[in-house]
């Protein structure tokens, strides 16, 4: 595969943008970040005229795919009367009713533009309601790039992905991190700490899974100890479930943060929750702001993706689900084939798969998946770099049977030659 004009384009564009990149994330491919200038439904195209399968769709944004004609019909039909106000609008109050009607938790609703400030008005309005200053956080999970969140953890991933200078040691004393399904642990740190543990932060479902008991568990002791529970749905929001993971196990949490496939490939971000807390905010007690909060774009894109979900709700997941299983099971037949040992974490919409080889040796620089990542996008087929060991692959609404057929058959090939070696 050629890939030549990419590579002359990152080495030109390191002369002006800081790495060559918007987001540290994207360096780690090498020897160049691929240079897309087109993606339509499930396909995307470089600019050396490559196309791939794609499994990351932004990275997790693209539920309904690549350009999807009904979003980008809505924001041409607002956009032309204006992109941002710098106040209220209707389409604010369109969308956070059709949140309120399908999120269980969703007293009153927030919005911003990404995830990372999402998550840090969370953990800003568990602290002042609580009044107290510590959260709790699960190792390895991702909740941002701010020196709130992106804490040095203990955990199987590549730590250098996981802290940066610059951060002042003096927070870390206000972040606890525990091992993720470890209540007895769980349950120890907090009967010593109480006094001063704010929030519990986690994703209903890292990598890729629910662990319903385990959940019920943080439930009982956030309402124990007077602690806010947190889920950060930034990734699993609307993916898994109209109502997000916490419909799927059925446990409220007192606040959920959203972004990625609300707005359908828009930026836009949203916090909801319980009513005592969120009017913190309408009082003034808590500040939060923003320029872009709900401009008309954001709010236009997000509103035609959640009535299109609300209107095709059984029809959507059940497709996503299906196309998922296919692929996971096409996937562990072609492992099987070439006697290659996987893990698969999750089902349907977005799952994890990863080489238990590598999962037995952490940080080895051999690592198979990184062999794997390589040879798959050579054969036209799009996928996270992920770290040392896998990555999480997302199914859109565009994806087909034809496209499974495409990434088994690469899969197969991919397999063959990893079992050879």
């Amino acid at each position: 595969m050629d890939i030549s004009k990419s590579i002359n384009l990152f080495a030109k564009a390191k002369n002006s943008l800081a790495g060559g990149v918007s987001s540290n994330s994207r360096i780690r491919e090498l020897p160049s970040p691929p240079f897309f200038n087109r993606g339509i439904g499930s396909r995307i195209y470089d600019i050396d005229q490559n196309e791939y399968v794609d499994y990351i769709l932004g990275r997790g944004p693209l539920m309904f795919g690549h350009s999807p004609k009904f979003i980008l019909k809505e924001v041409e039909k607002h956009i032309k009367y204006g992109q941002v106000f710098g106040t209220a609008n209707k389409l604010e109050i369109e969308l956070s009713e059709k949140i309120k009607s399908i999120i269980p938790s969703a007293d009153l609703v927030r919005y911003a533009t990404t995830g990372t400030e999402i998550v840090e008005l969370a953990l800003r309005l568990s602290r002042a309601f609580t009044k107290k200053s510590k959260i709790i956080m699960f190792e390895g999970q991702y909740h941002g790039w701010t020196d709130n969140t992106l804490v040095p953890q203990i955990n199987n991933q590549d730590r250098s992905m996981l802290a940066s200078e610059g951060i002042p040691n003096q927070l870390f004393k206000n972040i606890i991190t525990v091992p993720w399904n470890n209540i007895e642990l769980l349950n120890n740190i907090i009967s010593n700490n109480h006094h001063e543990i704010a929030s519990i932060i986690t994703s209903p479902a890292p990598d890729c899974e629910i662990n319903k008991e385990f959940l019920k568990s943080l439930r009982y002791l956030c309402d124990k100890w007077q602690i806010i529970l947190i889920f950060d749905e930034v990734i699993t929001g609307f993916r898994l479930s109209i109502g997000g993971a916490q419909k799927l196990c059925d446990i409220k949490p007192d606040l959920s943060t959203f972004a990625k496939a609300l707005g359908g490939g828009f930026p836009i971000s949203m916090i909801c929750g319980k009513l005592n807390i969120m009017s913190l905010l309408e009082k003034n007690k808590v500040y939060h702001g923003g320029t872009l909060n709900s401009n008309i774009m954001s709010l236009s894109a997000s509103n035609a993706a959640l009535s299109y979900l609300i209107s095709n709700e059984k029809s959507i997941y059940k497709q996503l689900y299906e196309i998922g299983a296919q692929l996971i099971n096409g996937i562990k037949e072609h492992a099987l084939k070439y006697n290659i040992p996987i893990l698969i974490q999750g089902d349907g919409p977005m799952f994890k798969l990863s080489f238990i080889d590598d999962l037995e040796k952490p940080k080895k620089s051999n690592s198979i998946y990184k062999k794997f990542y390589s040879l798959m996008i050579q054969n036209g087929v799009r996928i996270e770099y992920g770290d040392y060991s896998g990555s999480i692959w997302f199914i859109s609404t565009e994806h087909n049977l034809e496209d499974i057929k495409i990434t088994l058959n690469s899969i197969d090939k991919v397999f063959e030659k990893i079992s050879n070696n």
